[in-house]
């Protein structure tokens, strides 16, 4: 009996220390390389703002890409912004396109994930601005309604148009796979942090870029700066047992 439990001992120590350990530093941001927007379709990469933003980090020593962000250089605003307490970019056209996120091949499947923790194909996706229902499907997700809906670039191919959240919602369900749309939550900037683009990170895990864009309504007859936060790492969600 006394050899058994050794036994079972020595093997639980040596499962231990041969166990690679997963080993992560803190993110930090850098400008992807000017040719990284190549494969993209060149009617989608003129509306882009060639300087994107890269979030980096290194784990076991080696440095890993885990998403970059390109946003349009004019994001389509409302001259009449829409409010409400759970509402912070009300002035954002929903259905419009407001830039692109990319996966590289390098990044592992923890990165590459929405803030449903939905685990996404790498590649790029096109951003659209969505305006979510207020119901406690989405008010799990974050308390705020303003979301970016991810779609895959090969699919949304008509960029100046205008989708309905329906199509929107169809359209991202391709990126998930799933029969929840892939979103990314968009959340009030931090004021005590001025850079832009900058991220912000907490102990959560949570890691934020926040940027200004450039807003533009129709007919360009109104343009203003838009100051955005957008959470692109986020924390793993407790899963409620039942």
């Amino acid at each position: 009996m006394r050899q058994n439990i050794l036994f079972k001992v020595l093997l639980l120590v040596m499962v231990c220390v041969s166990a690679p350990a997963w080993a992560q530093e803190p993110f930090t941001m850098e400008t992807p390389p000017a040719d990284s927007l190549k494969s993209l379709p060149p009617a989608l990469r003129d509306l882009l703002d060639p300087q994107g933003s890269s979030l980096v980090t290194m784990v076991n020593g080696v440095k890993i890409t885990a998403m970059t962000v390109w946003w349009k250089k004019s994001v389509p605003t409302l001259a009449k912004p829409v409010s409400g307490p759970d509402i912070i970019y009300g002035s954002f056209q929903v259905g419009a396109l407001v830039g692109v996120l990319n996966f590289p091949p390098e990044s592992t499947a923890d990165f590459r994930e929405d803030s449903r923790d939905q685990k996404l194909q790498p590649g790029f996706y096109t951003m659209r601005y969505a305006r979510m229902p207020s119901d406690a499907s989405h008010k799990d997700v974050s308390p705020y309604r303003d979301f970016v809906l991810l779609s895959p670039v090969n699919l949304d191919t008509d960029y100046a148009r205008i989708l309905s959240l329906d199509e929107l919602m169809k359209l991202s369900d391709r990126a998930s796979r799933t029969k929840h749309p892939a979103v990314i939550s968009l959340v009030p900037v931090n004021e005590a942090y001025k850079a832009r683009p900058g991220i912000v990170s907490d102990d959560t895990g949570r890691c934020t870029l926040q940027v200004k864009l450039h807003g533009k309504t129709a007919g360009g007859k109104m343009k203003s700066d838009v100051q955005v936060a957008i959470v692109l790492i986020t924390p793993e969600r407790e899963s409620g047992g039942s």
